[in-house]
């Protein structure tokens, strides 16, 4: 054999030996979707948990559920019909708002965020008479089943990206349950409970970008599928640490609050 095609044939092995390494350290997964469009979603989950946060401290008790609305003021009702745009914006603009397959989860992103800004017309409608005070917790549920139900999809691929969105799933569950029990027991408690998974939701948004993302991980490694249920659960145990802190600082409202919470 001339020298010149060995030399090939052994060039082409390295090449497709490297190749099925690299495969190997993405687990051969071709990923969808951004960093900055699961960064996003996050970010803005924790700045409505930290205006929830806001004004469950302000309260101080049973105050705050005597109206029966999900938001209490102006401020939040328009910044979940406003806010939500920038995210459809830099989901669907790269894109040139086209409809094709690589943009099915840029799309289950964007519906995601409309969902949202129903739920903040409802709020603006509620505080108008509109509609009824128990609406916006109903459509606080509806935006979170919808978001569910678009993540229960989302990482059908398998490995890692299955495995965080449906924890992801799991976190809009907890949060759908907990806003139907404060609406049958509008308690202190339960809305710490509420605002709780919106804090998971926001930090394990930005995990998810981080894990599919930067992490450099092989996507089908059950190792890492185990670090991501690991992750979780540190980050459920920290939320629920330090808004249990947060709660006993501020002191629970007496028998008397209670009272009045029931009563509004």
């Amino acid at each position: 054999m001339p020298l010149l095609e060995v030399i090939q044939q052994t060039h082409d092995m390295a090449g497709m030996a490297m190749g099925a390494a690299q495969n190997h350290d993405m687990g051969g997964m071709r990923m969808s979707g951004t960093f900055q469009g699961h960064v996003l979603p996050g970010v803005l989950f924790l700045f409505w948990a930290a205006w929830w946060t806001f004004r469950l401290v302000r309260s101080r008790g049973a105050e705050a559920y005597t109206k029966g609305l999900l938001e209490r003021g102006l401020f939040m009702p328009v910044a979940k019909v406003v806010l939500p745009v920038i995210g459809v914006v830099g989901e669907l603009a790269p894109g040139g708002w086209e409809w094709r397959p690589a943009m099915v989860n840029n799309f289950q992103h964007a519906i995601m965020y409309v969902g949202f800004m129903v739920a903040g017309v409802v709020d603006l409608l509620a505080r108008a008479g509109r509609v009824s005070r128990s609406a916006t917790y109903l459509a606080y549920v509806g935006a979170a089943g919808n978001a569910a139900l678009l993540f229960a999809g989302h990482g059908h691929m398998g490995g890692l990206p299955d495995t965080v969105h449906q924890i992801l799933v799991y976190v809009f569950a907890a949060a759908i349950v907990l806003a139907l029990v404060e609406i049958f027991i509008p308690d202190r408690g339960v809305a710490w409970l509420r605002v709780g998974a919106v804090y998971v939701l926001g930090l394990w948004f930005i995990e998810i970008a981080w894990m599919l993302y930067r992490s450099g991980w092989d996507m089908v490694d059950h190792h890492n599928q185990m670090k991501a249920y690991l992750f979780f659960s540190a980050t459920l145990i920290g939320v629920t640490a330090a808004l249990l802190a947060l709660h006993q600082l501020l002191g629970a409202p007496g028998p008397g609050g209670r009272r009045r919470a029931r009563e509004g």
